[in-house]
């Protein structure tokens, strides 16, 4: 015969066990309910050539991004996205424009540098000359001599003083300013202006009469082209 006192002991025990137990089923309900994320996608909208993606909006597969809009991969972003020789302009690689050398001019339909109305091509001096300069001993009387037609650039340097050289083609000009000497040399005078300069190690392009800035506040310029020689002279 099971005496009461162990009768209350089992259930005492059974009691328990079913409270662990339901302790376990809601820790582990609990648990399985904080491993649910969220979406981060959840609220964002993007626009119709966008697509959310880890939070983010992103350009759609066809699409790729450009300065912050959208634009089809078959189009160019930057030059980087042309092949050698050529440059992104709205969106299409196109031929760069040649560049020609100072009195000529480029000619998209004859794809070549034509030389500017007032002046021809010397052949002697593979270089365009005003018209009425000797562009050989031909065309000098006997006994001339023919000085070649050279290109010079008046190149100043600002800080803020303004220190200018006038330089020939393949000359160089030491300039002296406040941050120290600084050598310039003229690699060549291009069209419109535009000189080839060789400015300590780099060499770089000028536009006419348009400031090139330097980080210590120096402003470089091209002020003047000017054209010397061409004419006969008495040996």
């Amino acid at each position: 015969m099971i005496r009461p006192i162990v009768i209350i002991t089992l259930l005492l025990l059974l009691a328990a066990c079913t409270s662990q137990q339901e302790g376990i089923v809601v820790a582990q309900s609990k648990s399985a309910l904080d491993t649910v994320v969220q979406d981060p996608c959840d609220g964002i909208v993007c626009g119709s050539t966008r697509v959310c993606n880890k939070g983010q909006c992103m350009c759609t597969t066809d699409l790729k991004e450009c300065q912050g809009s959208c634009i089809s991969q078959s189009k160019c972003c930057s030059d980087n996205d042309c092949e050698e020789g050529r440059m992104c302009r709205d969106q299409v690689c196109v031929g760069i424009p040649k560049t020609c050398n100072f009195n000529a001019q480029y000619n998209e339909d004859s794809n070549s540098c034509e030389c500017v109305q007032g002046t021809r091509f010397c052949d002697e001096q593979q270089k365009c000359i005003p018209e009425r300069s000797c562009c050989s001993q031909v065309d000098c009387k006997r006994g001339g001599r023919c000085m070649p037609t050279k290109f010079t650039a008046e190149v100043c340097m600002y800080d803020p003083l303004q220190h200018c050289r006038v330089i020939l083609e393949n000359r160089s000009g030491l300039f002296t300013t406040v941050q120290g000497e600084m050598n310039i040399t003229v690699l060549k005078v291009l069209e419109k202006g535009t000189t080839q300069l060789k400015i300590g190690d780099q060499e770089e392009q000028v536009l006419f009469k348009k400031a090139r800035k330097f980080e210590n506040e120096q402003r470089l310029r091209v002020e003047d082209v000017q054209v010397f020689g061409g004419s006969c002279e008495e040996e």
